[in-house]
């Protein structure tokens, strides 16, 4: 089981702190810096996250447009690019990814896991484009 949460969400980086408007539009259900918006990435913003990872769950290989900064705090995590680079990660080691094919698994099977991670919205990667090798696939 992954669980992510949104801790704080920014929009800009001049975040107005006059009468708690930063707090105002966290707590609130409708705004888009709300504490109850599933976005990873917020757009010209940083947003700081906690995932949980049951032991032995893995997340969906996933790409998002952002540079991230991610520090395990407890546990064992397998990091993976999509050409299968994997590289163990424990407490206090940290990973910066720019944009890139990943995902992320608990190493053990009796251990939870937790990463803490701030997305930072960046522009969109534009990726080489490769004849495809085999029909329907794409091969990076």
């Amino acid at each position: 089981m992954q669980v992510a949460k949104a801790s704080i969400l920014i929009v800009h980086r001049n975040t107005k702190l006059q009468n708690d408007q930063d707090l105002k539009a966290y707590m609130s259900v409708d705004a888009i810096t709300s504490w109850s918006q599933p976005s990873v990435v917020m757009l010209n913003g940083a947003n700081l996250l906690v995932t949980e990872l049951g032991p032995g769950a893995m997340s969906p290989m996933h790409r998002t447009v952002s540079i991230d900064f991610s520090i395990v705090t407890n546990g064992e995590v397998d990091h993976e690019l999509d050409g299968c680079e994997t590289v163990q990660l424990r407490p206090g080691n940290h990973i910066i990814q720019r944009g890139t094919n990943h995902r992320w698994r608990d190493a053990s099977s009796t251990k939870p896991a937790r990463i803490l991670a701030v997305t930072m919205a960046c522009e969109p990667l534009i990726l080489p484009v490769k004849k495809l090798k085999k029909p329907g696939l794409l091969n990076f």
